[in-house]
């Protein structure tokens, strides 16, 4: 008896731990399926909010003029230099494609210039310049430091596509572009500074000082004084051209204070590790829509980035972004009374 005794309580022990155990393991289940609930819940709203901030962006861009001050008048202006602005728990950013460099159609001379500001070594310049040309070139001629498809193929990547390029991310594709770390490892990235669009000239008022630095007779320190200048008002060509001693437009590209009607948009929701990009052409005389998008993708977190952890954080420093000036009103017309 005693025997038959200890081998029930045992049996009952260990029948009472494996409920325990079962127990545990679907509590940690349904603990592991609330969080992640609260999760998707908190990504839906992040979504959302900045699904409100591009519909916010891109009624503002249909509705409002633009300026030398940016988009709207002084006072109400939201400015196209990529400066952050929050709204709704994200933060947007406004970029003119004026201010940054064209890729597809850039000149050697501002092109050496630039990858030079980017610290790409003087050897290394014009392989780069050949392979970007020979990538975005309709024939299949090799420069002399350029690569075509069979250089591509060599190294197994998808051959040039001899069409212009379609996002900046697209330089991740050429041949010693992909490889030069100086481009992307440095602050900001290479994709931050140039653009796809073919508009010639520069706006001084809305490009970074490392694309001033490519304009001829601008050097580092300078362009870094103009981006400082710009803060007490619009930077005209003509102060410009005081500032480096140099006519601008005798020499490509030229120089305009005046910001484009293509845009790049940055978003990203406040504690979230990327944003999005797409850029806007506004096409007003279109008979389609007011805008087209060219291109659209996410952009991960750079670590090195030297913003503060509290504008990461919760945006509390960054303002918000400009209230949006009153619509006039539309006169309705009434048959019997006439306009109101």
């Amino acid at each position: 008896m005693r025997r038959q005794q200890g081998f029930v309580l045992i049996l009952t022990l260990c029948i009472l731990a494996a409920i325990l155990i079962v127990a545990a393991y679907f509590g940690e289940r349904v603990h592991r399926s609330l969080e992640l609930a609260q999760l998707r819940q908190v990504l839906t709203d992040k979504q959302i909010a900045l699904n409100n901030t591009r519909s916010e962006i891109l009624f503002r861009l249909c509705t409002t003029h633009l300026s030398q001050y940016g988009l709207g008048d002084l006072g109400s202006e939201i400015a196209l230099d990529d400066r952050p602005y929050a709204n709704e728990g994200t933060t947007v950013q406004l970029q003119d494609s004026r201010g940054l460099i064209s890729i597809n159609y850039v000149g050697d001379d501002q092109l050496y210039a630039f990858l030079g500001v980017m610290q790409v070594p003087v050897e290394q310049r014009g392989h780069l310049a050949d392979t970007l040309h020979d990538y975005i070139d309709a024939d299949d001629l090799r420069h002399l430091e350029g690569a075509e498809s069979a250089e591509y193929l060599e190294q197994g990547l998808p051959p040039p596509r001899n069409m212009p390029l379609v996002s900046p991310m697209e330089l991740k594709s050429i041949i010693g572009w992909r490889d030069m770390s100086s481009l992307w490892q440095s602050t900001p990235p290479v994709t931050d500074l140039v653009s796809v669009e073919g508009l010639g000239p520069i706006n001084p008022g809305t490009a970074p000082w490392q694309v001033l630095a490519s304009l001829p007779g601008v050097t580092p320190a300078l362009a870094q004084t103009i981006v400082a200048r710009r803060k007490l008002g619009p930077i005209s060509v003509d102060l410009l051209e005081q500032m480096t001693g140099i006519s601008l437009n005798s020499f490509p590209p030229k120089a305009v204070n005046y910001p484009s009607g293509s845009l790049r948009i940055t978003q990203k929701a406040i504690g979230m590790p990327w944003s999005i990009r797409y850029n806007v052409q506004l096409t007003p005389l279109s008979d389609i829509s007011p805008w087209q998008i060219s291109y659209y993708y996410r952009v991960e977190e750079n670590k090195t980035d030297s913003g503060s952890e509290k504008n990461v954080a919760d945006g509390s420093e960054i303002p918000p972004l400009p209230t949006k000036s009153v619509l006039p009103s539309v006169p309705t017309f009434n048959p019997i009374f006439g306009p109101s």
